[in-house]
C-alpha cells in the first residue's frame, strides 16, 4: 500500500477492527443527538413527461430544478417543499427524478459533468380527468431523505427514498 500511494500519509489506526463499535459507543454517551446536517451537495429534481410545468418552470424536461443547496443546514424530520406542478393527462404515468451535484453552483441541466440521479418517484396519474396538482417535498431522517409527491386532488402520495451515503 505505501508503495502505491507512496506520494500520500498513510494513517492506520491501532485496532480499525473496533474503530466502528468505539464510535457508536462514545455517540451512545452523548447527551445531544444529532440534530441536523450540512448539505453535502445541491439537491433537486427533473420531471419527465406527464408532469406539466407551471410558472415559474418553464423549460425543458432536462431542466435541474433545486430543491436544497449545497451548504444549507438541513434539520432531522424536517420536511422542505419545493414545486407545486399541474398534471396534465396526456399520459398515464409520471417519473420524478431526483439528483444530486456537488458543484459549488447548481447545474442548469441534469446532463451537467457531476449531476447524478439518486433515486426516482413513479407516478400512476389518476385516470380522472379533474384538474390536480403534484406538491414535491422532501423530509429528511439521520442517513437519507424521502421524496414525496402529493397528488393535491386525491390526496395520495408516491414516495422514493435516496441516502445520503451515497
Amino acid at each position: 500500500m505505501k508503495t502505491k500511494f507512496n506520494n500520500l500519509t498513510v494513517i492506520c489506526p491501532l485496532d480499525p477492527d473496533l474503530a466502528v463499535l468505539k464510535g457508536a459507543v462514545i455517540m451512545g454517551h452523548m447527551d445531544t443527538p444529532i440534530v441536523g446536517r450540512i448539505a453535502k451537495f445541491h439537491y433537486g429534481i427533473a420531471v419527465l413527461p406527464g408532469v406539466g410545468q407551471a410558472e415559474p418552470l418553464t423549460s425543458t424536461k432536462d431542466e435541474f430544478h433545486i430543491i436544497i443547496r449545497k451548504g444549507q443546514p438541513i434539520k432531522v424530520n424536517d420536511v422542505v417543499t419545493g414545486y407545486d406542478f399541474p398534471i396534465t393527462f396526456s399520459k398515464e404515468e409520471a417519473f420524478i427524478q431526483i439528483y444530486a451535484s456537488d458543484d459549488e453552483e447548481p447545474p442548469q441541466i441534469i446532463s451537467q459533468d457531476n449531476c447524478r440521479e439518486i433515486g426516482q418517484i413513479h407516478i400512476n396519474l389518476p385516470k380522472s380527468r379533474r384538474e390536480s396538482r403534484l406538491k414535491i417535498g422532501i423530509s429528511t431522517s439521520e442517513t437519507e431523505f424521502k421524496v414525496v409527491a402529493r397528488d393535491e386532488h386525491t390526496g395520495k402520495c408516491f414516495e422514493g427514498v435516496c441516502s445520503f451515503l451515497n
